[in-house]
């Protein structure tokens, strides 16, 4: 009969209830937060990435916008583009 009260007790319904809500409660639960938690990162590690490819992409626009000879470069390798009395051969690797 003791064991029964101590098990009962109000402070042990307390925590028990407590616990339930923490682990199995609705929308605040741990397993939600760990879940945001983790796509948090995920998210964070993309921001990164993003960030790193746009100062990449400026080193280049601002490479190509100040010397014209590189302009022409890149329009010769991107585009394919050639003088009218010029030859294009395109070699490609087998990737």
């Amino acid at each position: 009969m003791n064991i029964l009260r101590k098990i009962f007790n109000k402070y042990t319904l307390t925590i028990a209830v407590f616990l339930f809500f923490m682990f199995l409660g609705e929308k605040h639960n741990v397993r939600q937060r760990a879940k945001y938690k983790h796509e948090i990162e995920e998210l964070e590690k993309e921001i990164e990435y993003y960030k790193s490819e746009t100062e990449k992409i400026n080193e280049r626009l601002k490479e190509l916008t100040l010397e014209n000879e590189n302009l022409e470069r890149f329009a010769r390798e991107q585009y394919l583009m050639k003088n009218p009395d010029e030859d294009v051969y395109v070699i490609r690797d087998k990737d």
